[in-house]
């Protein structure tokens, strides 16, 4: 990428997002952050269904509701943290750690929903 004086000039692709038909329940979540240097799309299924578990604590959300916006968030915050240097070594497992320790955490503070 350091090819590129400014990567959004570089940028000649579209996209297009379909959103959720009940606003606010739809299971996959979605994300995109671009800079100077660096760019990321990113899209999560939440591999939910009709009879998936639901959270009380989190409003009757399900959990592929959750795990897609957990996830998606991990991934936002480890793109924005990480430098260009640390992308290009070998230490993609920085990313697995951030979703697994999020994903644990939720799950010990989230009681079933029967």
């Amino acid at each position: 990428m350091a090819m590129y004086k400014n990567l959004l000039s570089e940028i000649s692709t579209y996209f297009s997002i379909s959103g959720e038909m009940i606003p606010q329940n739809g299971e996959d979540s979605y994300l995109y952050s671009f800079n100077e240097n660096k760019a990321l799309v990113g899209v999560f299924d939440g591999c939910g269904g009709i009879g998936s578990r639901r959270y009380e604590i989190l409003n009757g959300k399900t959990g592929a509701y959750i795990a897609s916006r957990i996830v998606g968030e991990c991934v936002a915050e480890w793109f924005e943290e990480y430098s260009e240097e640390e992308y290009s070594s070998d230490k993609s497992y920085q990313i697995f750690n951030v979703i697994t320790n999020a994903l644990k955490g939720i799950k010990s503070k989230t009681p079933r929903v029967k």
